[in-house]
Order: structure tokens, then C-alpha cells, then sequence
């Protein structure tokens, strides 16, 4: 018996006690968390951040820059669609011809950046894959 001891291993008359030793740890411990400690430190209050919107005059002189300015035309359309309809930006940068109809738009996937490459992933939930009406004055542009 001394070689196997030696090794680490325990001579099989000694596992009852060991198994006794955790039944006793275990009940210890629950005895001590009968009652959550936690409970009696209030929760730090956490203030939402405000959340700004644009006012129509903004939204319009951004409008009239990407309408004019050569640089910043391709991007006009991709504007035009978030701020007509909400979408978020993984989902306008995802979006596919296929997913486009005259007055609305599938939303099924989105764009993520994913350890530094651009993954094209499915919505997180069930409520994330849904159909968005647009306006005749969206769909023609």
C-alpha cells in the first residue's frame, strides 16, 4: 500500500471518509448560505444615457450635403433608408437585392464585423427577421 499512496492514489478503505468529509462540507456551506449577504447592500442606482435625435432641420442639411457633395453621394440612399425606416446599420449594409420590393424590405441578415472580418449572420432572434414598409418616395429613389 505505501507505493500506491505515493503515487497520489487512495487505498479504497479510504473513500467512504473522503466521500463523508464532502457530504459534511456541503452541508456546512448551505448552513452558511441560508440567507444571501447581498441582499443587504443596496444596488448601485445606474443612469441611462440620453439619447439625442435629430431634429428635422438636421437631418435635412445632412441630407443636402450627401444629395451634393460628390464625395459623399453614395451614401445618400443608405441615409435616406435609416432614417425612413430605423434600420440599424448591420442591417442596411446587409441588405440584398432580393430582400428589396416596391414598398417594403425583408429584414433576414445583417453585417457584423467578427474578430476584424465583415460576417454577413443571421438575426440574433425571431424578432429580429421582419418585413419594413417604405415609402413610394424611398422606393423611387
Amino acid at each position: 500500500m505505501p507505493e500506491i499512496r505515493r503515487l497520489g492514489c487512495r487505498p479504497a478503505d479510504e473513500l467512504p471518509r473522503i466521500r463523508h468529509f464532502s457530504d459534511n462540507t456541503q452541508q456546512v456551506f448551505l448552513e452558511l448560505v441560508k440567507k444571501n449577504i447581498m441582499n443587504a447592500i443596496p444596488a448601485p442606482k445606474v443612469s441611462k444615457p440620453k439619447i439625442e435625435i435629430f431634429k428635422s432641420e438636421e437631418l435635412q442639411a445632412i441630407s443636402e450635403v450627401l444629395k451634393t457633395n460628390s464625395t459623399y453621394r453614395r451614401y445618400y440612399l443608405l441615409f435616406l433608408l435609416t432614417i425612413n425606416t430605423g434600420m440599424r446599420l448591420g442591417e442596411v449594409l446587409g441588405l440584398k437585392r432580393k430582400c428589396v420590393f416596391d414598398d417594403y424590405v425583408v429584414i433576414n441578415n445583417s453585417l457584423q464585423d467578427i474578430n476584424g472580418k465583415m460576417v454577413d449572420t443571421p438575426p440574433k432572434t425571431a424578432a429580429g427577421e421582419r418585413e419594413i414598409t417604405i415609402t413610394r418616395d424611398l422606393s423611387s429613389d
